[in-house]
Order: C-alpha cells, then structure tokens, then sequence
C-alpha cells in the first residue's frame, strides 16, 4: 500500500515539475485527467481489515499457559488485541512485568474480569488459568450436580491502528489434554437439549433413559409415532435428532478430528437396510449431516 502511494505521488511530482499548467498542450488534457483520475484513486486506498486468528491448546486441569494474540494483517502493519468475551470458567491474567521484560516467573499478573479489555504484554501475550477441577453443573430435582467440562474459550479482536479497523472475533478454544474434547452429551441426568426433527411434529422433544439397557447407558430416543414402510419394508419417513446449540457456531478448530456416537435399535436391526445398500448399490444413510452457513463468508 506505501509503495503504491509513493509512486502515485512521485508521479505527480515528475508530471509537474515538466511543465507547469499554463504551459500544458490542450491535446494531452485527457492524459493529464487521467493521471490525476490515478492519483486520487490510490490516494483513497485504504487499510484492510486485520484477522484475529483461532487457536486451539490442549492444557490440563490446574495448569496455565502463556498464549499470544498477535493477529494477521494483510499490509503488514502490528497489530494490537482485545478481549472482546472472557471464559466461562477459566481465568485470563495480563502478564506481569518481570515475565513479559525478562521471562521470569510469576506469569500471572492483574486478573482480565471484564471486557472489553487491552492485552498490554509484548505481542499481545497473556495467560490462561484453568481451573484445579474443572466442572459444569446441572440441576436435577432438588439435587445440583457436576459433569467434568469438556472444553472452555474466549474471544478476541485485533487492530492494526492504522485506519484498518476492528476485526471480527477470534476464538481460543482451551481442551482437555486427556480426552480433547470439544464438546460432548453424556446425558447422565437429562436430554441435555437434543430434539427431534421431523416425524409427527416439525420439532419435538426425545425422550431420556437413565437406566442401561443392552449396549446403551444413559442415552436418549425416540418412537415413530406413524410406521410408513414401502414394498421393501423401508421407512418412508424418515426422522432426526437436532443438536443443541452448543454444537453449533464456528468449529474451524475440529479439522482433523472426529465425530463419535453411538447408535442402538429397539426393535429390529440394520442388517436388511445393509444388505440393500450392497445388493442394489445404493448410497448408505447418512447418519450425520452437518451444515455450514458462512463457510463462503470467509467467517
């Protein structure tokens, strides 16, 4: 962008210094307009918008880590950051001056417990806190009880103060170094959101089990309310469950990883839906469907 600039003005610079406005032949109007048509084009160039990018870190319970916030600007220009969402049970610290001067423990300096929030350590550095036990909570009956956390995070945006302006947020995604888990439904004490799309209704609620029965422990189902089955006993019609909302939103951060379920009948089994995928070569259900509504937004 500095370079572009640069020309355009040196070339103003040369263009006057040949000859004066009076002294200009009439015929080579329409290239003196064009030059300067040039020059306030690249003159109204603007920054580009920075990015804050996502990260992801694996850190065990009780522990802290030191991460840095430093976004990626098109122009080259430093940017700063800010803490736009803090964590839902971790907690974020500036670092202190002797560690971000001199590398010297302690890391943790003046706690981050409100937003938003300038990150002061050198490339934009600061420290995660996650909890000794890391717990979610529930509320059963009377009774509140604890689910180990699968995974925490928090926001930020960057700046390269130079007329670029805010970026969209970025997220740093915090895992257990255990188990990796982003996200995950147990349904030890309840459904835990999940619905149901389709059948009977548009969207209705599935029903929970809290007791074992075969394979399954603790799991959720449901029941076709109208059996609809075509000439091969296939189903007609089909249902789903829905996710809740905690396994939507951005998950840039699971490429590379999996998707893991398990699935049970209660009555029949798959071996006759199996033996017409192979003997008519039809493509076999697909047992999960994830869409993405901003993967062409660049978000």
């Amino acid at each position: 962008r500095h370079l572009r600039n640069k020309h355009c003005n040196i070339a103003f610079e040369q263009k006057s210094t040949l000859a004066p406005m009076k002294q200009i032949d009439p015929r080579k109007w329409k290239s003196l307009i064009f030059l300067l048509s040039l020059i306030y084009s690249c003159r109204r160039v603007t920054s580009h918008n920075p990015l804050a990018l996502h990260h992801l870190y694996d850190i065990a319970e009780g522990e802290e880590i030191v991460v840095s916030l430093r976004g990626h600007d098109l122009d080259g220009d430093k940017t700063t950051a800010t803490v736009t969402k803090l964590p839902t049970k971790g907690t974020l610290y500036q670092l202190s001056y002797v560690f971000d001067k001199h590398g010297y423990d302690p890391k943790t300096g003046t706690p981050i417990t409100t937003v938003p929030t300038l990150v002061t350590g050198q490339n934009s550095r600061l420290v995660y806190h996650r909890p000794d036990f890391d717990y979610t909570s529930y509320i059963l009956g009377d009774n509140e009880i604890s689910k180990r956390r699968d995974s925490d995070e928090f926001e930020y945006t960057v700046n390269d103060n130079r007329g670029g302006g805010e970026s969209l947020p970025g997220k740093i995604t915090f895992v257990s170094n255990k188990t990796r888990r982003l996200v995950s439904s147990e349904f030890l004490f309840k459904d835990e959101g999940w619905k149901i799309v389709g059948n009977k209704h548009n969207i209705s609620d599935v029903r929970h089990e809290a007791a074992r029965r075969g394979d399954m422990s603790r799991y959720i189902y449901g029941v076709d309310d109208l059996i609809d089955v075509d000439a091969k006993r296939n189903d007609r019609k089909l249902w789903k469950f829905l996710l809740p909302e905690k396994y939507t939103g951005w998950f840039g951060v699971w490429y590379g990883g999996m998707f893991e379920f398990t699935l049970s009948s209660l009555n029949g089994d798959y071996s006759g839906v199996n033996s017409h995928w192979v003997e008519e070569k039809l493509h076999p259900l697909n047992l999960v469907e994830i869409y993405c509504r901003s993967c062409d937004l660049f978000q």
